[in-house]
Order: structure tokens, then C-alpha cells, then sequence
């Protein structure tokens, strides 16, 4: 039994670190995306753009489902739907960027403290209220909004 509570808290670090290090990507290729950029610049930009949220939403899912099978009685979405505004493209996604990685850094925040943080309990809002699924399924909603929008 320990060494599958181990795995399972092995694969749950390996997906946060994941998600985490393609929003740093996403990041990355944001900067390759301005319009001043060279075709060459931006087609690799974009290429890393779509992988990126491309994993970012895998990861997301992949963390709902994993954290679903021990929290069955937790809330797993909200109304949230994503919303790209049509001028986008030109910030580079500056707010959606923005947007996704609050959600992300509270997913991770919560999940990290709860599962790997020995002395950590937890409050009764993080059951009813806002909880690290429904982060995860913002990220999931709006990676792929932000992947489809381009």
C-alpha cells in the first residue's frame, strides 16, 4: 500500500511540474509572437504556443482526475467559460496569460500544501468554495480557448 501511495504522490508532483514548466514555455513564446517578429521567429513561437497548451491542458486533466479519485464529495467545476476577446492575438494573450497563470499557481499552491505538506489541514472553504479542481478545470477551459483562439 505505501508503495502505491507513493506512486500516486510521485505522479502527482511529475504532472504539477509539468504544467508548471510549459506555462514557463508559454511564456517563452509569447515574447515570439509580437508582430514585429520575423515569420521564422513566429512560426516556431507559435508551434511552442500550441504544444504548450497543448500539455498544459493534459496536465490539468490529468491532475482533475488523479485528485477526483480521492475527493469524490468535492466540487470538480464552476460556470467558468473561457473568453478570448478578438484583439487578443495582438497583446499576445496578455490577460488570458495572466488569467491562466493565477489559476495554475492557485491549483498548485493548494494541491502542493495539501498533499505534500505534512502539517497542513484543510479549511472548510477550500471544500465548498474554490478548490484546487475547479482551478484545474479553469486551466483546462481556458488552455483550450487559448489554443483555438490562434
Amino acid at each position: 500500500m505505501d508503495r502505491q501511495i507513493d506512486y500516486y504522490l510521485r505522479k502527482l508532483r511529475e504532472k504539477l511540474d509539468s504544467m508548471s514548466l510549459h506555462f514557463g514555455q508559454l511564456e517563452g513564446a509569447a515574447q515570439g509572437l509580437h508582430i514585429g517578429s520575423t515569420e521564422q521567429s513566429r512560426s516556431h513561437a507559435q508551434e511552442l504556443w500550441r504544444k504548450s497548451l497543448e500539455q498544459i491542458h493534459d496536465d490539468s486533466g490529468a491532475l482533475r482526475s488523479m485528485i477526483g479519485y480521492v475527493f469524490t464529495e468535492l466540487k470538480s467545476k464552476d460556470s467558468f467559460k473561457a473568453q478570448i476577446r478578438p484583439d487578443a492575438i495582438d497583446s499576445g494573450f496578455a490577460e488570458d496569460r495572466l488569467y491562466l497563470g493565477e489559476q495554475i499557481s492557485e491549483a498548485e499552491h493548494r494541491i502542493r500544501g495539501y498533499f505534500f505538506k505534512s502539517e497542513h489541514t484543510i479549511q472548510l472553504e477550500e471544500l465548498k468554495g474554490e478548490n484546487m479542481l475547479i482551478h484545474l478545470h479553469r486551466v483546462r477551459e481556458m488552455s483550450k480557448a487559448m489554443k483555438k483562439a490562434w
